[in-house]
């Protein structure tokens, strides 16, 4: 070592020059380590510290080890948002396809509804036989004002659906029922409306009247029927009127299974009409609900045919045969109106 003060300085100079030499070399080794993976970014052990070089310091300034932190931070967060994006989106996507379903779901039944309730008072061209019914009904309706409006509509409903159809699953089958002050009116309007649809189809209405056979027995009565409703509807007629239920035998009643059975009727294409005269009633009030006169006429029934609680034998009626009989004939059942004139006048001609 020089001891001049020349060499001194000399020395000094060196020494100074190493030492700045190592600083800068170690904060760039430092530096380095923030950066390398599986290394451990902050020494507990040891304060934090900042070593600077002249270099480092004149191009980007002081490193600091939350620098590093701050940087690995901002990656884990990003990485964070990447992965929460992902099931957003999906969760997304789920509802949007949940809510197109149910719109479809929504329209399709809609769809459904307005063919299955077609109005009616609009028939599809080509079907001559149902603007033919269409336009007779809302004739005869406009000549029977004191009927009531749920008789036109549940009538011409149920008949208008027959007629569209285009290969029936069973008969139509309806029953009307009137107070003794309608008789005469609940003869001549079942008549009438069986006309119209029997018309309509180009056909022939038969008839059938039980007033004139409760003193025969049951068992004639029933060949009588059935020969009778067979030989009419073989031939090509479309309706068939029941007149005065209420009288035929009760065991003969039985026969009507052959042609109101549902889909295992002898006949599917036709139309049965029956009445039923509640002579225990005078009058029927006004808008009686669909269901009392339902009610009104099973029980006046069962009370007429005397209706055995227990097992009857074959050629008798039991609450068994009655309920299965009642079940088929009961579809759709509407109350008559008197009409002045007809009561006092009797039918008029068609």
């Amino acid at each position: 070592m020089d001891c001049s003060p020349e060499g001194y300085e000399h020395e000094q100079e060196k020494s100074d020059y190493g030492r700045s030499f190592s600083e800068s070399t170690y904060t760039s080794q430092t530096s380095t380590d923030f950066h390398t993976p599986g290394k451990s970014y902050y020494d507990s052990s040891s304060p934090a510290r900042t070593y600077t070089s002249e270099t480092s310091t004149r191009s980007r300034g002081p490193i600091k080890l939350s620098d590093g932190l701050d940087t690995r931070a901002k990656y884990l967060r990003s990485e964070i948002q990447v992965r929460n994006a992902a099931p957003k989106a999906y969760s997304w996507l789920s509802y949007k396809s949940c809510f197109l379903f149910l719109i479809l779901l929504v329209s399709g039944s809609i769809a459904f509804y307005t063919y299955s309730h077609w109005d009616l008072s609009r028939p599809a061209e080509g079907n001559q036989a149902l603007k033919a019914f269409l336009g007779n009904f809302s004739q005869l309706q406009s000549q029977y004002d004191s009927q009531d409006q749920l008789l036109w509509k549940r009538t011409e409903i149920t008949l208008a659906k027959h007629i569209k159809a285009n290969s029936c699953s069973e008969p139509a089958i309806i029953l009307f029922a009137s107070a003794v002050d309608a008789k005469k009116t609940l003869q001549c309007l079942s008549r009438r409306i069986a006309n119209v649809y029997s018309s309509s189809l180009d056909a022939m209405t038969a008839e059938v009247d039980g007033s004139n056979k409760n003193k025969l027995s049951s068992d004639v009565v029933k060949l009588e029927v059935d020969d009778y409703l067979n030989s009419e509807f073989s031939r090509g007629s479309k309706a068939a009127v029941v007149h005065r239920f209420d009288e035929f035998p009760p065991p003969s009643t039985l026969i009507f299974y052959k042609y109101c059975d549902h889909e295992n009727a002898a006949y599917k294409d036709v139309a049965l009409f029956f009445t039923v005269l509640l002579e225990e009633e005078e009058e029927l009030e006004k808008g009686i609900e669909p269901r009392s006169v339902d009610e009104k006429v099973r029980d006046f029934l069962k009370a007429k045919f005397s209706i055995l609680s227990d097992a009857a034998s074959f050629d008798h009626m039991d609450t068994d045969k009655f309920s299965g009989l009642w079940s088929r004939i009961s579809h759709v059942v509407l109350p008559i109106r008197p009409e002045d004139e007809i009561e006092q006048r009797g039918c008029s001609p068609e």
